[in-house]
């Protein structure tokens, strides 16, 4: 049984789901049109736009770089670049108990900050990931130059009736490597 789901997992990385719609992602050989799709067949239509995320990673960041137990404040600075993109970003098993490989509507916004940390700043370009169909405030976000690198997520959190983001995150400065945690209250 054990080595019958290693084997499920395999094919189901390999096969994964594509964009392109002339390529196959089903070990059976069918044509996959590259839209997301329900369990039971139908297409998913992805619940996540440009106007819900925007909000939630747009603003003035700050927070606090840790290397070696010191503790270093800094700023983000998140503005959105472009375009919501929703894409298939990767495969699960069916859960109806067909072995099928289904497409994980992923949705992708541009991101352009600056890191600030004392007297230094960095600028950086990237994006934030959203694998989710609906969104929730949760996604990976992923920015980096020559120069610096931050890579993480963003959690929603909501305390005392106030709505209150974090990115979690490591962050790359200067050659130095730290862990962060930036917050945005809004």
């Amino acid at each position: 049984m054990r080595s019958f789901l290693a084997s499920l997992l395999v094919v189901a990385s390999l096969t994964g789901c594509s964009s392109d719609p002339s390529s196959s992602s089903s070990s059976s050989g069918a044509q996959s049109s590259g839209t997301p799709t329900t369990s039971s067949g139908g297409t998913a239509a992805p619940k996540v736009t440009r106007e819900m995320v925007r909000p939630a990673i747009e603003g003035t960041w700050t927070g606090t770089l840790v290397k070696d137990g010191v503790s270093t404040p800094a700023t983000l600075v998140v503005k959105v670049r472009d375009t919501l993109a929703t894409q298939c970003g990767g495969g699960t098993l069916s859960d109806d108990g067909a072995l099928q490989i289904l497409c994980i509507p992923t949705a992708s916004l541009g991101i352009e900050a600056e890191l600030s940390i004392g007297e230094e700043r960095r600028p950086l370009l990237g994006a934030l990931e959203v694998p989710q169909q609906h969104f929730t405030g949760w996604g990976i976000v992923s920015l980096s130059s020559p120069q610096a690198s931050i890579s993480g997520t963003l959690d929603p959190r909501t305390e005392a009736g106030a709505h209150q983001g974090s990115i979690h995150a490591s962050v790359g400065f200067a050659g130095d490597s730290y862990d962060a945690t930036f917050t945005n209250a809004r």
